[in-house]
């Protein structure tokens, strides 16, 4: 019995001490509490040829492994295939490569994780620098009290109590990331949901809501905060719709885009002016604010030229604000996106911008697509599709943007046309700055709609573009469809997702380095139609 205790608190003394590997190291086996290692020779720049592997267990079987990037510096490239360091977890599941800048943080499955850093014969970056450290699996929540549901017109602070009580009651399905800062200063929150949140998953959906682009427009900001409240509650709850929107969907959450102009609005409140609060603390109407590339895409339709993902150049005018979101959807595989305003009632889908010398519905290549978003959150919402919405006679609450009116420099068509990403407006209220007594009312009516038009980013089709030869995905491949004039990209694993309503459509893979593949595929109304392409 006296041996045993012995032992048994020399393993818990052990445990609890640091390890770290010597900075010449190249892999090692550890088993240890807590520690931290390095690429080889760090700080100095990482050696060619370096291939090293770390594997690190924690003491306690039912204990997990939390990896956290302290610093990452490693030879960039689009898929990584220099330079690149990729984690295997417990159940065998590997992570992306990771390079260039510093990857999400890691919770293993298990109690093992295994770290693989490679570089190849040229380029070498100041490397890395990770701690790890071994414990108990984070709560899931469940069996957590609910969050009361919040009806009041929230100040930039109590934005982000609430996203913060979110993750605390639902820490294993959310992340709190920040895409930078306004021009005042203050910080422009997004709250990811996901079953995996930090990590992209293979052929997994990715959707953002963004609110608040005009500070005054504030129903949008008010129903996202509510919106992540139920999501958490319902996911805690075990309700099966939920669940499985979360565990099959990454969903990135942005209250607010325009904090300053929100300050300004808040101050005046119900009573402030048609336009008190609008705009950005320079000024600037952020909805006018994006790289016009409709002008490019209008010339190219008619001689020649991309369809897709046209290049852009950011000018001194576009202010703080659109910066951050720019880089955000150029980070983030979106696949689907709504802007959420005010100041009427309906769904609006590009172009927002009139082809020149035309006035009325601009329509795009994925006019079809785009109409069935629009009505999937009209006829959802409770009363968006009447034959009343603020007066204006949209009929099913829908309308393209040009038609309703012309103007450039709009978030939606920058999405449309800079990446995969499709994005439509929603106009949910004929107040842009209600009474905090009609606010349970807009939560009310908008509910129903904000998860139906989650659960389009699943419709269409989806797959993996593979390398016959290797068995990997070919990042950059084009997905065309053949009577669409707009082609998306594969991701950095290779998998793609293309929104399209029910049909037969012919379907071709096209990399420049393996070649192309084509398919006819069948699209049901249901769940995306999954279609692998090998070339």
């Amino acid at each position: 019995m006296f041996a045993y205790v012995v032992s048994a608190l020399l393993l818990a003394s052990v445990s609890a001490l640091p390890h770290k590997i010597t900075r010449d190291a190249c892999g090692g086996t550890l088993t240890a509490g807590d520690g931290e290692i390095t690429s080889p020779d760090y700080p100095s720049i990482y050696p060619n040829d370096a291939e090293c592997t770390w594997t690190i267990s924690a003491y306690i079987p039912t204990d997990v492994v939390t990896i956290s990037f302290i610093s990452f510096n490693l030879e960039y490239h689009s898929t990584c295939a220099f330079d690149f360091l990729q984690i295997t977890d417990s159940d065998g599941t590997l992570s992306p490569k990771y390079c260039g800048n510093r990857p999400p943080d890691f919770i293993s499955s298990g109690n093992t994780v295994t770290i693989r850093f490679s570089s190849d014969y040229t380029i070498g970056g100041a490397g890395f620098v990770i701690s790890f450290a071994a414990g108990e699996a984070p709560d899931d929540g469940h069996g957590a009290d609910p969050i009361d549901l919040e009806f009041f017109h929230h100040t930039h602070n109590e934005v982000e109590d609430v996203i913060d009580n979110v993750v605390s009651t639902c820490p294993t399905i959310t992340r709190k990331y920040s895409i930078g800062e306004s021009v005042q200063g203050r910080t422009l929150w997004v709250l990811e949901m996901s079953d995996n949140p930090g990590r992209h998953e293979q052929s997994e959906p990715e959707f953002k809501y963004v609110g608040n682009m005009h500070g005054n427009e504030v129903v949008g900001k008010e129903v996202l905060l509510n919106l992540i409240i139920y999501l958490c509650n319902e996911y805690n709850a075990g309700n099966t719709e939920i669940v499985d929107l979360i565990e099959n969907t990454r969903i990135h959450i942005m209250p607010t885009m325009n904090p300053d102009g929100h300050r300004v609005a808040h101050d005046d409140g119900a009573n402030g002016g048609y336009v008190t609060g609008r705009y950005n603390a320079n000024g600037i109407d952020l909805n006018r604010n994006f790289p016009n590339l409709n002008n490019a895409i209008y010339a190219n339709e008619i001689s020649g030229g991309p369809n897709h993902h046209l290049e852009y150049t950011i000018s001194e005018s576009v202010e703080e604000e659109t910066r951050h979101v720019i880089d955000w959807i150029e980070e983030y595989p979106f696949v689907l996106s709504a802007n959420l305003h005010g100041g009427a009632l309906v769904a609006n889908y590009p172009y927002d911008q009139a082809k020149p010398g035309t006035w009325g519905y601009s329509q795009t290549p994925d006019d079809e697509i785009f109409r069935q978003l629009a009505l999937a959150y009209s006829t959802n919402h409770a009363t968006m599709s009447g034959a009343d919405s603020c007066s204006r006679g949209f009929p099913d609450g829908i309308t393209n943007g040009a038609e309703w009116y012309s103007l450039s420099g709009g978030m939606q068509d920058f999405n449309y046309l800079a990446t995969n990403c499709l994005e439509l407006t929603m106009e949910l209220s004929c107040m842009k700055f209600p009474y905090e007594s009609t606010l349970s009312q807009y939560w009310s009516d908008n509910k129903n709609a904000l998860i139906a038009y989650i659960q389009e980013v699943h419709k269409g089709v989806k797959g993996v573009v593979i390398d016959t030869a290797f068995g990997e995905g070919i990042a950059g491949s084009t997905i065309s469809v053949e009577g669409i004039d707009h082609d998306v990209i594969a991701d950095v694993q290779g998998d793609y997702w293309r929104l399209l309503t029910p049909g037969t459509y012919r379907i071709t893979a096209s990399h420049p380095d393996h070649g192309s593949e084509t398919k006819d595929v069948t699209v049901v109304s249901g769940l995306a139609t999954v279609i692998n392409f090998g070339i």
